[in-house]
């Protein structure tokens, strides 16, 4: 359970962060009107046996955690795929993000052009599906949606 939350902790870091980074500086290909929130992407959907949490905005940066369940609705596995609007943010994210982790846990995180992706299986193994939905409403009400 610990782990569950320095992972929830994290996510929500990484979504903060993420949002400041994307909304500010001139070399973003995406202008953000902070007063609307139609270009704001989150929710959750299911397809057969995967569940996912969508989080972003559109054009300028996507999160998407997607849950992979057996028959008998058991997660086996779990990947986040945070994609960015340029190669230079990813390159920066990327850069913090290995400035901050030691040696296992950086085996985890993968980069390719604008997309990182970390394997997120340890923390969510053998959760019910119920219980990924629950993590990822949490995470949606800890972004204000």
């Amino acid at each position: 359970m610990k782990k569950f939350f320095y992972l929830m902790s994290l996510c929500l870091c990484m979504f903060a962060g993420v949002a400041v980074m994307s909304s500010c500086g001139s070399d973003d290909d995406v202008e953000i009107d902070s007063g609307s929130i139609d270009n704001i992407k989150v929710g959750i959907t299911e397809n057969g046996n995967t569940m996912s949490l969508t989080t972003g905005v559109n054009g300028g940066y996507m999160d998407v955690i997607t849950a992979t369940f057996d028959s008998n609705d058991v997660c086996i596995k779990c990947v986040e795929k945070m994609t960015f609007s340029s190669k230079d943010i990813a390159n920066q994210t990327w850069d913090a993000l290995m400035a901050e982790l030691d040696g296992e846990e950086k085996a985890r995180y993968s980069k390719d052009g604008k997309t990182i992706t970390i394997d997120m299986t340890e923390e969510f193994k053998g959760f019910s599906r119920a219980d990924v939905r629950d993590a990822f409403e949490w995470m949606m009400s800890n972004l204000g949606v």
